[in-house]
């Protein structure tokens, strides 16, 4: 019996968001069961599930399937599309690919011992239980005798994830709770902190690489043309309708690119729909990588949703890879054409691969990934290259000298398929006086150079890409693990950076035990 409901992301690892305002409790039928003789995973590869094959296929390469036999589990089950989106943030084209290990640290933490369901627990009852990997599950039953929430204490995620089909009752006191998304467990972190206003780049080289191309296709009218259009480049995210932001660079040859300590795709939002007051958080915008099916198909005369949707299944496909985002908070007064509000998306890693691959220019999806969503007019306005004038692009930054040091390098000794890279492994230092700088370890950017060969490093459960970033706050809260492939030492590069685009002179090579 399918009906749909929702579970909520929590952003908070110490306790229990309120739910009031983001959760929506579903009605519960409490009428038999129909896979009570079912085993899960046979069901979910079965025709009867319809699109959850890939969870079964993941959970036998995980070796999963031993533990379910134990019985008396509950079960999150995420379907073909969130596997999907998975293997792409993984760096993988294929399920297959992946390695086994890499996959059992992911899905051991969405099983939880016990019997989960509306029918097992009291009104209003609430109770907190570790994952089979070790991190916290909260669970509560809703004051209202017909419904209950299912919250995820840390994982990042403001919009809900639907559940098609909840309180699956299988072989061997086996509970299900089926999810249109992959649920990470990624605890709040603080972000890394902008460059103090009126920092200077302390010498380091850069260069701008400005657009050749720029226009936006909308649903609504789809063959028109908006190029030239007063609006800028419109973004938009509301049900039935979407505005995507099209643009084009070259990749010259670089000196700058060859030694690049970090790209940025600058900005200027000339406007923001209604759906966003001033104070408003959590307004985001994306850049993603242009799926391969369109890139080189179009202009900016001659872009419609037609002609480039038209080449994809559906319209979330035109956007590939994430290759960064940013949020920020609607100032006040709001952003206007004469005082835009400047913003800056980091896209090292994309820019780096690109120019690795030996491509002569790049195309990326601009999108509004804000948490006001289904929201008539969420809307934001980028300015462009014909009518205002001041469209985005790239800058590409040299490193300068970072006061960071590096003060001790030990083994990561490994414990088992899964094992923490801690700070005892590597030790920075900040320096002794700052000044009005912040190099907290949220401010400290460790850049992977060189990948390990008998295992994957992850963050929250995804595999950590070359030149991708993350934070010594992330390394110390136990967030990045190394997941051992195969046997024997191993080893993995890594630069060290902070938040003003410093970087220390030499790389740090990290042996694994």
């Amino acid at each position: 019996m399918k009906r749909i409901t929702t579970i909520l992301l929590s952003l908070s690892l110490f306790g229990l968001v309120g739910c009031d305002d983001l959760v929506k409790n579903f009605d519960f039928d409490d009428a038999g069961y129909g896979q009570l003789n079912w085993d899960i995973l046979d069901y979910c590869e079965s025709p009867a599930a319809n699109a959850y094959d890939n969870y079964s296929d993941a959970m036998r390469m995980a070796g999963l399937d031993e533990v379910l036999a134990e019985g008396g589990y509950t079960c999150i089950i995420p379907n073909n599309d969130a596997f999907t989106s998975f293997i792409g943030a993984a760096g993988y084209s294929r399920l297959e690919e992946i390695p086994g290990p890499v996959l059992r640290d992911l899905l051991s933490y969405l099983i939880f011992p016990g019997d989960y369901r509306v029918s097992t627990m009291e009104v209003g009852e609430e109770c907190t239980v570790n994952s089979l990997r070790g991190e916290p599950i909260t669970i509560k039953r809703s004051t209202n005798a017909k419904s209950y929430t299912l919250t995820v204490n840390g994982v990042d995620g403001l919009a809900a994830i639907t559940v098609e089909s909840q309180d699956y009752l299988f072989k061997n006191n086996i509970v299900g709770q089926m999810v249109e998304v992959m649920p990470y467990y990624r605890p709040s972190v603080p972000a890394t902190s902008p460059k103090p206003d009126g920092y200077g780049d302390g010498g380091a080289a850069t260069e701008r690489i400005d657009l050749t191309d720029d226009a936006f296709i909308a649903v609504g009218n789809k063959t028109k043309v908006y190029n030239n259009d007063s609006q800028g480049i419109r973004l938009q995210n509301r049900s039935g309708y979407y505005c995507y932001g099209l643009t084009r660079f070259p990749l010259p040859e670089s000196k700058v690119a060859e030694n690049l300590a970090v790209a940025t795709m600058v900005m200027q939002i000339q406007k923001l729909g209604t759906p966003y007051p001033a104070g408003t958080e959590n307004v985001r915008v994306s850049v993603n990588e242009m799926n391969e099916a369109v890139v080189g198909t179009w202009t900016e005369k001659t872009a419609t949703w037609s002609s480039i949707v038209g080449l994809l299944s559906s319209h979330t496909k035109l956007r590939g890879t994430l290759a960064g985002e940013t949020a920020f908070t609607v100032p006040s007064p709001a952003p206007s054409t004469s005082a835009p509000l400047k913003i800056e998306v980091d896209i090292t890693s994309s820019i780096l691969a690109h120019y690795a691959a030996g491509d002569t220019a790049v195309e990326y999806v601009l999108y509004n990934m804000s948490d006001v969503v289904n929201v008539s007019g969420a809307e934001i306005q980028i300015k462009d290259k014909d009518y205002r004038k001041d469209p985005p692009y790239i800058l590409l930054t040299g490193p300068s000298n970072s006061p960071l040091t590096v003060t001790g390098v030990n083994p990561l000794v490994t414990t088992g398929y899964s094992t923490p890279f801690t700070a005892e492994v590597l030790q920075i230092e900040a320096p002794a006086e700052p000044g009005d700088l912040d190099f907290s370890p949220k401010n400290i950017l460790l850049v992977m150079n060189e990948l390990p060969m008998k295992g994957v490093l992850t963050l929250y459960g995804i595999p950590i890409q070359e030149n991708q970033k993350f934070t010594y706050e992330e390394v110390k809260g136990g967030f990045v693990k190394y997941v051992r492939t195969e046997e024997g030492e191993d080893s993995f590069g890594l630069k060290v950076m902070d938040y003003l685009d410093g970087m220390v002179p030499e790389p740090v090579t990290i042996t694994v035990q």
